[in-house]
């Protein structure tokens, strides 16, 4: 009995003195890693910029549970999370769509900081994630019996990138552009919110203004009639601005008090050129080219005065993978007069040929 009672001394003097040397040991951490790409900088700098795209990535081997606010995306996005290894959240402060985004991080209630720098690389882009931050008692025993702070970090951060880069090339590079034909587009009552801005910026002002509208609808408990759009007014790659309205369809007018910063409107139906994207919408300029190319072989000719319209059929709120996301593209296009019949005998009606020319201001690559 008394050997037992040595034997319990001995292992709690021994807790003891690892405890104190684990806590006397430094727990903070700075390391970076690097990895290079086939992607371009800029889907990159879209697919980090959202954290709802981290689901598909972030500590995907031990399964965290994620918890997104209404913005989640650019300057002000956040999220939280908790695992089998640590539990925290992150918050963006820098989000530069030239090469850098900046997040506040707190794990396991220590502060901290990332910094992904991105810079064009020839076929593809460079990524560097810099990473600082202390870590908590018990990461730090788990630590320090596998090789300290900076290396466990080291190791972690690296299987992450690894998984951002798969991910990355799963979600993203897997996608389809499908040309419909000719379809009516029936006219649409809307409300929504409108920016000028650059063609590098627009597709972060998109997701920033879509996550707005979407609370705005909720927050009033107004039913969105259809799936949310984006009305472009006029896209000019000269002066590198575009305008476009983030839009939810209702189903009667709204009138919008003086000074708001919504808009309201409506356009009447028209016949439109239909063309479908599944994936990313990093892929969308994509799909846009080949509308316009499929216009000019098959001699449509854009009508005047009618919206250009993405409509969000299926987004991040249905399918968490963008690889699966769907988005479909109404160009308008001129309806042919009706031929009248001829009197004498039968021939060949004779149309002088047209070319395609843009809506205003509007031609959207």
């Amino acid at each position: 009995m008394r050997i037992l009672k040595y034997i319990f001394l001995l292992i709690v003097l021994f807790a003891v003195a690892a405890s104190v040397f684990v806590a006397t040991q430094k727990g903070e951490y700075d390391v970076t890693t690097r990895m290079f790409i086939r992607t371009p900088r800029q889907v990159v700098f879209q697919y980090i910029d959202d954290y709802r795209n981290w689901q598909g990535w972030f500590h995907r081997q031990y399964e965290p549970e994620f918890a997104f606010p209404a913005y989640t995306g650019g300057r002000g996005g956040s999220f939280s999370f908790s695992s089998d290894l640590n539990s925290g959240k992150y918050l963006t402060v820098v989000s530069n769509a030239a090469d850098s985004i900046v997040q506040r991080t707190e794990i396991d209630g220590f502060q901290g900081e990332a910094i992904w720098k991105l810079k064009d690389s020839a076929g593809g882009s460079r990524i560097s994630l810099r990473s600082i931050g202390k870590m908590g008692f018990w990461t730090k025993v788990r630590a320090t019996l596998a090789g300290g702070p900076q290396e466990v970090m080291s190791q972690r951060q690296r299987e992450a990138m690894v998984e951002l880069g798969q991910a990355i090339n799963r979600d993203i590079n897997r996608y389809k552009i499908r040309i419909d034909g000719t379809v009516d587009r029936p006219g649409t009552h809307y409300i929504g919110y409108s920016i000028t801005s650059t063609l590098d910026n627009a597709p972060k002002n998109i997701r920033l203004l879509m996550s707005k509208l979407m609370q705005f609808f909720g927050r009033n408990k107004i039913p969105m009639a259809g799936k949310p759009f984006v009305l472009y007014e006029y896209w000019d790659d000269r002066r590198n601005l575009t305008r476009f309205t983030v839009c939810g369809p209702v189903n009667q007018e709204v009138h919008i008090m003086p000074g708001s910063d919504m808009t309201a409107g409506m356009f009447s139906g028209y016949k439109a050129l239909r063309t479908t994207l599944t994936g990313d919408h990093s892929h969308l300029r994509r799909a846009w080219d080949e509308t316009f190319r499929k216009m000019q072989a098959t001699k449509l000719i854009p009508a005047d005065g009618q919206p250009y319209l993405e409509v969000y059929t299926s987004g991040k709120l249905q399918q968490k993978s963008p690889s699966g996301w769907v988005t479909e593209i109404y160009v308008p296009i001129k309806q042919s007069a009706p031929v009248k019949p001829a009197i004498a005998r039968p021939r060949p009606v004779q149309r002088d040929p047209e070319r395609a020319e843009p809506v205003g201001e509007i031609s959207i690559p």
